[in-house]
């Protein structure tokens, strides 16, 4: 093999072992004997002998073992002892290429790299090693093609190639607009890595100021119409608290069935609802974020569970990304159950009680003591991330209301609902996210870990109202690149990532819109200016690829003809395999006559410049072709009999 073809290979490979990198799911361990693919590589090209294949054999098969052990005991996962597999056999194989078709071998182990790698990321980086996958793997068959032609230069396949790459891609796009579209990943699940999002039946006071300081994306919301305010994004919600420590009770949750891939609550008409369009990220929770009174959801689950705190849920935790959409009201929930567990108040906690009942002692209703409570949080009270724990048999709302006055959400949300219920007002804490950035780019909402929030819900004349104790905070911006960077990776998801059934039908329905024939007595033909512009780029890519390829298989499809006629001559009267190059077979030649095989070194010479010379070589065709009825006369005129004995003899001496 030439030094051309050995690094294509080696580019391969590596392409497929830093395309599993990238996933950040590869153990370390396996990486240590991936990185002998630069030592196999660098002596195979330098020209060094191949190892032993016994050496080779016996690596393979405690490769394997590992396997196992990977499978059952190291990663406890298939899939990635799959991916560690094909890393270690990518390193035992750059030192076991004997012969060209071992690339192939190389090229399968890439492209499986590249099938678990779509299943175990969604990042963008992903479409570009596999462009570089499909640019490396059409020249390196082309190059097959030069060896096996027996052409020393590559440089007459290069514009092919790029015809091919640039039609290999065409095909690609279409094949994947039209393959029917899977609910589930490539493997019928996905390894992607959950979002600690600090989301949970339980939460411990003080767990949010971690994940506040974390700017990871949550998820990103196409909003219709748009809102004035910050939304909130509900969650769950918190009605029991011990030991710093909320509880949700999880109180009569039912399961609501989709019908036609629409989860309906009520009948309200959507065009006087908010529409939410959400790509969320893989999460360790199976909670729903919505905006508040929610009217119906669709998305691709099977069903999904709600309460009477219009919690929405799914019925387990996803693992991989998911779009869905909420059509919501924005107005409070209605007060539809029994209030006395949102009345339920620590013992421990009395000098939070003494303090609520000291500010409401001249309040009657549930609205007044909301507003006298909300004004107390407005005073004195500073937002800060950083906090200290309380001293030994303090608690920590206390802590927070008499000692340091600092805190986040939590903490403002965990001291007005406990003082809310020690006036009497039934309260729950709600937790979710706040607001987000906008990207006027794409005009959604990025909604990140460092935007979570909690807030309060209070029982008032009959709905649930939502309070606000927490001081205003000024959220970090992001410079104008990055959020343009976002807008990229939001269409990766949204149109690659997540290209659905639906969005096929539209294509089909956008492709088909031009001609417009419904039941009538004649036929109605509708064109607009996006329909042509598609039309004539279609058109000018097919004039593109007639003028590539085309002219050119017309103009030297009798030259080859000719050289394959030889061929097939000469394999009727020798031994000769068809993987042999026109210098293997020229060696057979020159066992039975040099004259024939000198007169076939002659024809071959002018084949290659007439078939790889280009459009200035066409004088060589009559020569080619002169050369062709000379050689195969003298071909035709020697017996069969006599070219075996021939080079028996020629073998013989050798």
């Amino acid at each position: 093999m030439s030094t051309r073809y050995k690094l294509i290979t080696a580019l391969i490979a590596l392409t497929g072992d830093i395309s599993l990198i990238i996933t950040g799911e590869i153990n370390t361990f396996f990486l240590i004997p991936g990185l002998l693919l630069f030592t196999g590589y660098y002596r195979s090209i330098k020209g060094f002998e191949n190892a032993d294949s016994k050496l080779i054999s016996t690596l393979s098969i405690i490769t394997m073992i590992l396997f196992f052990l990977d499978a059952i005991v190291i990663s406890g996962d298939v899939i990635l002892a799959v991916a560690h597999l094909t890393i270690i056999f990518h390193a035992l194989k750059s030192f076991d290429l004997r012969i060209p078709w071992d690339s192939l071998q190389v090229v399968f182990i890439a492209l499986l790299q590249l099938l678990i790698t779509s299943d175990l990321t969604n990042s963008m980086a992903f479409a570009v090693f596999f462009i570089i996958f499909l640019v490396l793997l059409v020249f390196l068959m082309t190059y097959s093609h030069v060896i096996k032609e027996n052409n020393e230069s590559i440089k007459p396949f290069i514009k092919p190639a790029i015809g091919i790459v640039i039609l290999t891609f065409l095909l690609t796009t279409l094949f994947f607009m039209t393959i029917p579209r899977l609910r589930s990943g490539l493997w019928g699940w996905s390894n992607q890595r959950a979002i600690k999002s600090g989301f949970s039946e339980n939460v411990e006071l003080g767990t949010f100021g971690e994940v506040k300081l974390d700017s990871t994306i949550v998820m990103r919301v196409s909003l219709e119409p748009s809102l004035k305010n910050r939304p909130y994004w509900r969650g769950i919600t918190f009605e029991t608290y011990n030991d710093n420590t909320w509880r949700d009770r999880g109180n009569d949750t039912r399961r609501i069935n989709k019908k036609e891939n629409l989860f309906t609550i009520d009948d309200k008409e959507r065009n006087n609802l908010i529409k939410q369009e959400i790509i969320l990220e893989p999460l360790d929770t199976n909670i729903l974020f919505t905006i508040k009174n929610v009217s119906s959801l669709e998305g691709y689950f099977r069903y999904i569970n709600t309460d009477n705190d219009g919690t929405f849920s799914l019925p387990f935790k996803k693992r991989r990304q998911m779009k869905y959409t909420v059509y919501s009201t924005g107005e409070p929930l209605l007060v539809n159950e029994s209030l006395s567990a949102y009345l339920q108040f620590p013992e421990s906690e009395k000098e939070t009680m003494q303090l609520a009942l000291s500010l409401t002692e001249d309040s009657v209703t549930a609205l007044e003591k909301t507003e006298k409570m909300s004004a107390f949080f407005r005073k004195d009270f500073v937002y800060s991330l950083s906090t200290s724990k309380p001293p030994e048999g303090r608690s920590s709302v206390e802590y927070f209301l008499f000692t340091t006055k600092r805190g986040y959400c939590e903490h403002y949300a965990t001291a007005m609902v406990l003082m809310l219920r020690a006036a009497g007002v039934p309260a729950r804490v709600v937790s979710g996210f706040w607001g987000g950035e906008y990207n006027q780019y794409g005009d959604y909402i990025i909604v990140r870990q460092s935007d979570a929030h909690t807030w309060v819900e209070a029982a008032v004349d009959g709905k649930w109202v939502s309070l606000e104790p927490t001081p205003p905070y000024v959220p970090e911006k992001r410079h104008a690149a990055l959020l343009f960077l976002d807008l990229l990776k939001h269409n990766w998801n949204r149109y690659i990532v997540r290209f659905s059934k639906q969005d096929q039908q539209k294509i089909f329905r956008f492709v088909t819109s031009p001609v417009n024939m419904p039941l009538r007595p004649y036929i109605k033909i509708g064109v607009n200016p996006i329909t042509i512009a598609a039309l004539i780029s279609m058109a000018s890519i097919l004039i593109l690829l007639f003028f590539l390829f085309g002219k050119r298989r017309q103009r030297y499809s009798g030259i080859s003809r000719y050289y394959n006629n030889i061929r097939a001559v000469i394999s009727r009267k020798l031994p000769i395999k068809e993987s042999f190059t026109a210098s293997e077979i020229a060696f057979r030649l020159e066992a039975v006559d040099m004259e024939t095989a000198a007169c076939f070194r002659e024809f071959y010479s002018c084949y290659g410049k007439a078939r790889f010379g280009g459009r200035n070589k066409r004088e060589y065709d009559s020569k080619c072709e002169e050369s062709y009825k000379k050689l195969y006369g003298k071909i035709k005129a020697l017996g069969k009999a006599q070219w075996v004995q021939a080079l028996k003899e020629h073998n013989r001496n050798k």
